[in-house]
């Protein structure tokens, strides 16, 4: 999972001026950036003080010059308000200036007040024709001469200048309904989305519908899903009632534009009193706690946890979320115990190698599609290490070393990746050691058996135990533990599960 900032300039009222507005803005892209977000997000309105942004494309590459490595998005552009030349030369643009950190994404354009001044006599509900009609003649004006003669747009010969830096753009498609959802699987886009406050049953019928299409393409698209979700940290009383207030404010104000139900004055929507709206129930405070990332830090984190649990919710607890959890703070144990030795870069990929090993454990993945996840999510984020992390994570394996021998990763890896491999190897060998890794022992049995509707009694689980002990647990301390600190900590662990045994 990666965070991403849909970020807006925006005011309230006339009070607020208009270069503070700009500063903070500015502000929150930059802390977006330091904080390790993916992607930052810039939306199109007009005359709309609410979200002040005539032309995405311009925001994005203000953005560029006071950023370096956030990838720079549209969300969207309004496919109905451009000429697809003018939209593919604006888009290239930004790519050029910002390095090659566009993702442009395209949508139909949300309130009808926008489309009764920007397209008149265009139903917002129709907007969608115009979309799927601009998007193929961008991505061809991209790649040099084009003609268009469509149902909207007509023009002889013609091509973008600039071109894009990035010889495939990653471009990204506003959907909502099952008809936009087929069309950007069959044109290989992303699918930006917007549940906003409602409960994640919502979230949950989008990602259907992405399911949905996908099966229907079969083109083999993998595409990445992102979700606009408000959300808010505060730790006392007086700044929650402010995140409230001000969430509760700015959706009032949705509402109105997105039902056209009130006015406009000076660019700025009439707030639509919540106990008018059907629905409402999405607006109270306890229910946005409830469906949002609001709360407090330690909350926040709560929620966090339990999306990566119901993410691995099919999974035996021993190579589930918490098997995950334990063996990075084994590793974390194992660097500590190292001393100040270790550099950051090794603890950088001690972490995503722990929180990855098992992610892909082929008593999971049949087919293969964690392993593909893996390897995208690496070679997208993390280019000029993907290969040799996923061949450090393959290395994990403690059937795979057995059967090639104790050091034949030795020479697939770079010195600092068999460190890495060393550290997760053997904090994964100690989840695996102690009273506590025999009790996840016989649950796996049982858990095995219960799946097959096979029938064992406690003599056979504590058998299967027994040889699972002798064929791997009471050689791991003494045989395959490569580091001084996880030496140390399995011998203690094997008199644990001796002891257990003789009990037993």
């Amino acid at each position: 999972m990666k965070f991403q900032l849909a970020v807006n300039m925006e005011r309230i009222d006339d009070s607020l001026d208009m270069n503070d507005v700009a500063r903070h803005t500015l502000e929150m892209v930059q802390i977006a950036e330091d904080g390790g977000f993916d992607i930052v997000w810039s939306a199109e309105h007009h005359a709309l003080e609410m979200t002040i942004a005539p032309n995405p494309f311009q925001l994005l590459t203000w953005w560029s010059t006071e950023t370096s490595r956030i990838r720079l998005g549209t969300a969207v552009a309004a496919a109905a308000y451009w000429h697809p030349i003018n939209l593919a030369g604006e888009a290239a643009f930004t790519d050029l200036v910002s390095g090659g950190r566009l993702e442009f994404g395209i949508g139909s354009g949300a309130y009808q007040r926008e489309f009764d001044r920007m397209k008149p006599g265009l139903k917002q509900s129709d907007a969608w024709r115009y979309m799927q009609e601009m998007l193929p003649a961008v991505r061809a004006l991209w790649q040099g001469d084009y003609e268009h003669d469509g149902e909207y747009w007509q023009f002889p010969t013609s091509t973008s200048v600039p071109k894009p830096v990035q010889s495939e753009v990653p471009v990204w498609v506003a959907a909502r309904s099952p008809i936009t959802y087929d069309y950007a699987m069959r044109q290989k886009c992303h699918v930006n989305c917007w549940p906003f406050t409602r409960s994640f049953e919502e979230a949950e019928l989008y990602k259907k519908h992405l399911d949905e299409a996908i099966a229907k393409a079969d083109n083999g698209w993998n595409p990445r899903f992102a979700l606009m979700r408000h959300a808010c940290v505060y730790d006392n009383e007086v700044d929650r009632e402010n995140a409230m207030n001000s969430i509760r404010r700015l959706l009032s104000q949705f509402e109105n534009l997105y039902r056209n139900l009130g006015d406009v004055k000076n660019g700025f929507p009439a707030s639509i009193p919540l106990e008018q709206l059907e629905g409402r129930e999405q607006y109270d405070p306890a229910m946005l706690e409830v469906n949002l990332m609001f709360g407090s830090p330690e909350r926040v984190i709560e929620k966090l946890k339990k999306f990566v649990q119901d993410h691995n919710r099919d999974r035996y607890s021993s190579h589930g979320y918490e098997h995950m959890e334990k063996v990075y703070d084994n590793a974390m144990t194992i660097c500590t115990k190292l001393g100040d030795d270790i550099p950051l870069n090794i603890l950088r990929w001690v972490t995503i190698v722990s929180w990855l090993h098992d992610v892909a454990d082929h008593k999971y993945d049949k087919n293969g599609e964690s392993r593909k996840y893996v390897q995208y999510f690496l070679q997208e984020h993390i280019p000029e290490y993907a290969k040799e992390i996923m061949t450090c994570i393959d290395c994990i394996s403690f059937s795979r070393e057995k059967k090639k021998g104790r050091k034949y990763y030795e020479k697939l890896l770079s010195p600092e990746f068999v460190q890495v491999r060393n550290i997760v190897s053997d904090a994964d060998k100690l989840e695996a050691l102690g009273v506590a890794g025999l009790e996840r022992c016989e649950a796996y049995t049982r858990n095995v058996a219960y799946e097959n509707k096979a029938f064992v009694t406690d003599e056979q689980v504590f058998l299967s135990v027994l040889l699972h002990c002798k064929e791997k647990l009471f050689i791991l301390s003494s045989e395959y533990m490569r580091t001084v600190p996880g030496h140390e900590m399995a011998i203690a662990l094997d008199a644990e599960m001796k002891e257990w045994l003789e009990r037993k």
